[in-house]
């Protein structure tokens, strides 16, 4: 088990999915259990959301031409006061790294300040959630705490554990058979894993019941890592089935869902 220093130092390479599956499944695990570390890495993926939304303009030429110009003259007064050593002009090029890089700093400077009024899109934030918890329940081989094919059986083992009732129903008939259901967490609590197949592949359909900050355009998408994620609100109830099917074939999922569901 990772300590908080190591895991903090993984942290960006875990964020940009650069870990192998043990180190991955380390520093989930870790972040689980640790309140610390994980508030670091909901600010880490805020900041790298609000960046991915900051706007990239090209460098307006009279400001380029300032940044030569003093960058310049700094050269030559420096130059002038190093003893026998003569004043070489920098080339463009490295003006132009240097340009840029200050341009660069002062974009980071502002995503920074906007980060702090502008949070992550939370339906995002929790599709992120979802599909690191279907890599790793087919990581370490716990698709299920209760196995069964038989919805009367799969159903009645979540009482008592959670304080909503997930519906469970076999659609086998529909090319979709029950495989069974598990206790799963997102960062604000419980939630059901309701597991089916389809032909060799696994979805994990979750469920909790939806928050009053749960809003917008439903059904929403979200892909990572070769996996698709299909979301959807439906009688106070929250939906995200996750899968490697194709996006066709988890919207055929999600409309026999749907219609088995009251209203």
């Amino acid at each position: 088990m990772r300590n908080c220093d190591e895991t903090r130092q993984w942290l960006d390479a875990y964020l940009d999915n650069e870990l192998d599956p043990v180190n991955t499944l380390e520093i989930e695990q870790h972040l689980q259990t640790c309140p610390a570390c994980s508030q670091a890495y909901e600010e880490l993926r805020a900041l790298g959301a609000a960046l991915s939304t900051v706007p990239r303009y090209p460098t307006p030429a009279a400001l380029r031409e300032r940044i030569h110009s003093a960058l310049l003259g700094e050269a030559s007064a420096e130059a002038q006061t190093i003893p026998f050593a003569p004043a070489a002009r920098p080339s463009w090029r490295w003006v132009t790294a240097l340009a840029a890089m200050l341009v660069l700093g002062a974009m980071l400077a502002g995503a920074l300040l906007f980060s702090r009024h502008q949070p992550a899109d939370p339906n995002q934030m929790l599709a992120r959630e979802v599909i690191a918890s279907h890599i790793r329940s087919l990581m370490v081989s716990h698709l299920a705490d209760v196995a069964s094919t038989d919805q009367h059986t799969v159903k009645p083992w979540f009482d008592g554990k959670l304080n909503f009732a997930p519906p469970v129903v076999d659609f086998a008939r529909n090319g979709f058979p029950l495989v069974g259901g598990r206790l799963d967490y997102l960062t604000d609590g419980p939630i059901a894993a309701v597991v089916y197949r389809r032909d060799k592949h696994v979805i994990n359909l979750f469920v909790r019941p939806a928050t009053g900050t749960e809003q917008g355009k439903f059904p929403k998408t979200a892909s990572r890592q070769g996996y698709n994620c299909l979301s959807w609100i439906q009688a106070g109830t929250r939906y995200w089935a996750v899968s490697d099917l194709t996006p066709a074939e988890l919207q055929q999922f999600m409309e026999i869902v749907r219609r088995s569901t009251p209203s």
